[in-house]
């Protein structure tokens, strides 16, 4: 058997790397501009220049595409639940939120919006489980799996309200909030 050099598997990495942020790109730019049922797989594969083939070895469908085109937003609300969050980094998702909020009935609502729920549930029970790597889950009340979904559902249920126009906050004040619940909620599900 013949072995690949290893500048051919940081080439072949780098090749993915580009390839998976083309299509990603392409999905971005449609998404701002279409609605999510609107968007095609062949759209995003016309848009990124690539043949369907190659789109589905690196995405399942274009809700997997979606889901990685949000994970910094993701990645940022998740971070809420963090012993040491970074409120300058939550405030800056929020802002980006904020920004973008004319989409947000494309995002979050529907289907796509509990593709998003669930997604932020996954990298919430990530924060959990990074956070509590000395704990067993006989640490917590309930199953992580709980605590997190718990955690997305009243993320998802303060952004509506904020987006929505139902209450006024600053992007500042919603980082801190969120920050505190989350904490409050992954504490109350441990045992004392």
């Amino acid at each position: 058997m013949v072995e690949n050099p290893p500048h051919r598997s940081v080439q072949s990495a780098r090749r993915i790397a580009r390839t998976r942020l083309a299509i990603v790109q392409a999905f971005r730019d449609m998404v701002f501009n279409r609605r999510y049922n609107d968007i095609r797989v062949g759209d995003i594969v016309h848009q990124a220049d690539i043949g369907r083939s190659t789109f589905y070895m690196h995405f399942s469908g274009k809700a997997d595409v979606l889901i990685a085109a949000m994970d910094g937003v993701l990645s940022g609300l998740a971070s809420c639940a963090a012993r040491e969050a970074n409120n300058e980094r939550i405030g800056e998702v929020l802002e980006h939120i904020w920004t973008n909020r004319g989409r947000r009935r494309n995002i979050l609502a529907g289907r796509t919006g509990q593709m998003f729920e669930q997604a932020l549930a996954h990298k919430f029970e990530q924060v959990i489980a990074d956070e509590n790597k000395t704990c067993d889950e006989s640490a917590f009340l309930v199953p992580a799996p709980f605590v997190a979904n718990q955690l997305a559902a009243s993320t998802l249920s303060l952004l509506q309200t904020w987006l929505t126009g139902i209450a006024p906050a600053t992007s500042q004040a919603l980082s801190t909030t969120l920050r505190r619940t989350s904490r409050a909620i992954v504490e109350a599900a441990l045992e004392e």
